[in-house]
């Protein structure tokens, strides 16, 4: 049964300026710590930008996915996203979400990018 379906769109510009101003504050507020390991395998700034905005998109996608945006007790850094081994987008459910939805959950999810744009569309699935 589909729970929720979620869809975000935010410019690369935007990302990258708040990337370059604060880095670790503003990374600390977007990805996990497992997040920013990744995210710095990326050997050019422009790439790093480009996974950092798929990323956010894709959390942005989750939250509205479950209707539950953020704040309170569910923060950008509480969702996970990382790669399968064929690098196929995944979101390890969060603790906080698991409370809201018991059971078990499947997150489908796919990230695109553009010269200018990175978007994401996340369908939640109870199992």
């Amino acid at each position: 049964m589909i729970i929720g379906i979620g869809q975000d769109l935010v410019e690369l510009k935007r990302i990258g300026d708040g990337f370059r101003k604060g880095k670790k504050a503003f990374l600390n507020h977007i990805l996990s710590e497992s997040e920013q390991e990744m995210l710095f395998q990326f050997k050019t700034e422009k790439r790093q930008v480009e996974w950092l905005a798929g990323r956010f998109s894709a959390k942005e996608a989750f939250s509205k996915a479950i209707g539950t945006g953020f704040g309170g007790s569910i923060h950008l850094y509480d969702i996970e996203v990382y790669s399968d081994n064929l690098g196929k987008p995944e979101i390890n459910f969060p603790t906080q979400i698991n409370k809201l939805f018991p059971g078990d959950h499947t997150c489908h999810v796919s990230i695109t990018h553009t010269q200018t744009t990175a978007g994401a569309m996340v369908i939640v699935e109870k199992i």
